[in-house]
Parts: C-alpha cells; sequence; structure tokens
C-alpha cells in the first residue's frame, strides 16, 4: 500500500445463503417454474436474489448475462449455473430437472386430454 493514499473502507456485500440440498434447488426451481409460464426471469431475480438470498444482486447479472449468451432457455442456462456453483453436477441437474419436470408432466397431461 503506497504510504500517501488511505486503506479502502471494505465493502459491504450482503450475507449469502447456500442451498441445503440439490433436493432443495429441485424443489425451489420446480416452485419457479410453476409461478410463471412463458417467462420467470423477475421472479427468479426475486427469489434467488431477495428471498433466498443465494445470489447477490451482481453474482445474478453476472451469470444472467452469461445465460444469455449460452445457447438454448437463458432461464435453463441460469438455474444450470446456479445448481453447479453449490453442487456441481448434480446441483446442475436437480436445478434442471426443477424447471423443466413438472411443466412437462402439464403439458403431457394437457395433450393426453386433447387428444379425448
Amino acid at each position: 500500500m503506497h504510504p500517501s493514499r488511505p486503506a479502502a473502507a471494505p465493502l459491504s456485500t450482503p450475507a449469502v445463503a447456500h442451498p441445503q440440498s440439490p433436493r432443495d434447488l429441485f424443489v425451489s426451481f420446480t416452485w419457479l417454474a410453476l409461478q410463471g409460464f412463458g417467462g420467470v426471469l423477475a421472479i427468479v431475480q426475486r427469489e434467488m436474489v431477495e428471498k433466498k438470498r443465494w445470489l447477490t444482486p451482481e453474482q445474478f447479472l453476472e451469470d444472467w448475462a452469461v445465460a444469455q449468451v449460452m445457447p438454448g432457455p437463458n432461464v435453463i442456462n441460469l438455474a444450470l449455473m446456479i445448481g453447479d456453483r453449490y453442487f456441481g453436477l448434480r446441483g446442475a441437474l436437480a436445478a434442471v430437472a426443477g424447471m423443466l419436470t413438472v411443466p412437462l408432466f402439464v403439458i403431457l397431461a394437457l395433450a393426453v386430454l386433447y387428444a379425448h
């Protein structure tokens, strides 16, 4: 440190919590998938940053920017990255499965009803 410069004040970052298990990721992302139809970005941001505090606002924006560049649906990409951050491949699979499983069954049930 240079003697004529004062020391920088430490930045205060909001406390970041962690999901308890891949199951917690699965349930959380299933709940998110059920809340929105066609687009859940605002819901994901509110849940992940404000309610669950799994990400800081800066982490969310960085992950969202990467999710938009990756091929595929943006929210699925985001779920994949969040799951990987906390539990590696198991977490990534749990988060993506949470986003896709229940909506898949809803669509299949509607298709069966429509066919009859």
